[in-house]
């Protein structure tokens, strides 16, 4: 049986549920943890919102939300923002 492996840990829950959703829609089941403890006051997330995926599922799910970091921070940097 697999053990969930947190691939991510978020201060707010907007972010983490996107991250959620992605991973979900690209077939890999994942859950947050902690996901209410920073929705009200963001700043109350002790040791944030883990994003959590079964460890078959680690190696694949880190690269999908290392592309979109990449893509966000790139998105950044350009004068759109």
């Amino acid at each position: 049986m697999d053990q969930l492996i947190t691939v991510g840990t978020y201060s707010d829950y907007f972010t983490a549920n996107t991250m959620l959703q992605v991973l979900q829609e690209s077939g890999i089941q994942a859950r947050l943890l902690n996901e209410n403890s920073g929705t009200m006051l963001p700043s109350m997330a002790v040791g944030g919102i883990k994003l959590q995926v079964l460890q078959s599922d680690e190696i694949t799910a880190r690269e999908i939300i290392s592309r979109l970091e990449a893509e966000a921070d790139e998105a950044r940097n350009t004068d759109a923002f």
